[in-house]
């Protein structure tokens, strides 16, 4: 399984992780350790790639190995390959 990978961070909040979690992605790509972390302490300009899990109290947001999210600016999350998320 892949090791988790590496947080930027957009200023100096630490993001409450959790215990990380396997995700099964089907057959092709089997299973993936993914990070998990609290929404409410992401914060503008930040950049975590997946694979994550994005917990928040009425919502999951799942970003896939090549993916990464980034906190945009109004705290909206966008997730684009990592090369174009960058």
């Amino acid at each position: 399984r892949p090791p988790a990978g590496e947080m930027r961070r957009g200023d100096a909040h630490a993001a409450a992780m959790q215990r990380p979690r396997d995700v099964y992605l089907g057959s092709k790509e089997k299973w993936v350790r993914a990070r998990v972390i609290e929404r409410s302490q992401l914060r503008k300009g930040d950049i975590v790639p997946g694979p994550l899990i994005v917990n928040q109290p009425d919502t999951t947001v799942f970003v896939l190995p090549q993916q990464a999210l980034r906190v945009a600016p109004g705290g909206i999350l966008r997730i684009r390959d990592r090369e174009v998320a960058q």
